[in-house]
């Protein structure tokens, strides 16, 4: 039985290896490749900006060396800050929605986003990693069965591992 039209045998075998990837790492890959992007996308807009600034791309290069290192630590260190306050927005316009918003002062919004952040931030690790662990099982359950085990015996596998990729992933984060 084949899920999702997926034929190749190797396609497969990649599948269950990335799943088990996230499964087991998901919450360092996920602030690493986040890191990342912020740092590669400041080094290039110093690099751009500093280079057609002065007309000179030893000092872009430098500005852009710079700019990478910078954009490692704020995309590291800012990652939880802004999905706590997205999250708190979210949830407080959700729970404002019950209510007649023309009932709801500024403040008390205001507070309730403060709140719902200061929750999510606290939170977010463990939110990030269940998220991961979920999305990774979900892949070995899919590369298994298109590997040719039968869909119960993917599940309970899946589902092993993913009791083991949550253990890991939560002492890590303590």
């Amino acid at each position: 039985m084949s899920l999702y039209f997926i034929t190749d045998p190797y396609l497969s075998a990649v599948i269950v290896i990335i799943g088990l990837i996230l499964v087991l790492l998901g919450l360092k890959i996920a602030k690493i490749i986040i890191s990342l992007s912020a740092g590669l996308l400041l080094a290039y807009l110093s690099f751009i900006y500093i280079e057609r600034s002065t007309s000179s791309a030893f000092l872009g290069i430098i500005a852009a060396i710079i700019g990478l290192l910078i954009g490692l630590l704020l995309g590291y260190l800012l990652f939880r800050l802004a999905l706590a306050v997205i999250g708190g927005v979210f949830l407080t316009d959700l729970l404002i929605r019950y209510v007649n918003p023309r009932d709801v002062s500024q403040i008390l919004y205001l507070v309730l986003v403060i709140l719902f952040a200061s929750i999510i931030y606290v939170v977010s690790n463990y939110l990030i990693a269940l998220a991961l662990v979920i999305v990774g099982g979900l892949l070995i359950w899919i590369g298994l069965v298109n590997l040719g085990v039968p869909v119960l015996i993917s599940l309970l596998i899946s589902l092993i591992l993913c009791i083991l990729g949550l253990a890991v992933q939560f002492r890590v984060i303590k």
